[in-house]
């Protein structure tokens, strides 16, 4: 019975971590951003299209 509790346990924190970079993904698509494009951004450039979107750049910062 504790391995079923342990396996749940293990799923939820795995659907836990991608459920925040799509809302990561989904912040990003509703500022009109290209994450693609933030990519191949220098980080001052990043920094700015995403200040410019009205996006906490420190949000973003591990993503890219």
């Amino acid at each position: 019975m504790a391995k079923c509790i342990w396996a749940a346990m293990n799923e939820y924190n795995e659907k836990s971590s991608v459920d925040e970079d799509d809302d990561v993904l989904d912040e990003i698509e509703i500022a009109g951003l290209d994450r693609d494009e933030l990519e191949f951004m220098d980080e001052d450039e990043r920094r700015e299209a995403l200040e410019d979107a009205g996006l906490n750049t420190d949000d973003f910062y591990d993503e890219f």
